[in-house]
């Protein structure tokens, strides 16, 4: 069963989701299950959320886990994909 990551704002986390990271736009590229091979190699035993952001002309993905398994504040839902 897959684990359900939320927004700071309540909505769930979907793979290709529009997001803003500390004001700087970008996109979910990844979902990472608890346990999987994934969130080992990326040393998340608890899984987490993957981001593709431009960082001022530089692009960068950077791995989000969740402080209390469930929400986290600078990542801000913007639209899903469509």
């Amino acid at each position: 069963m897959n684990k359900f990551f939320h927004y700071f704002s309540g909505e769930v986390i979907e793979l290709g989701d529009r997001v803003r990271v500390v004001r700087h736009l970008g996109y979910v590229v990844e979902i990472i299950q608890p346990g999987s091979d994934t969130a080992l190699t990326c040393d998340c035993p608890v899984g987490g959320v993957v981001t593709a952001v431009d960082w001022d002309g530089t692009k960068s993905r950077h791995v989000w886990t969740p402080p209390d398994g469930e929400f986290w504040e600078d990542l801000e839902f913007i639209a899903r994909r469509h």
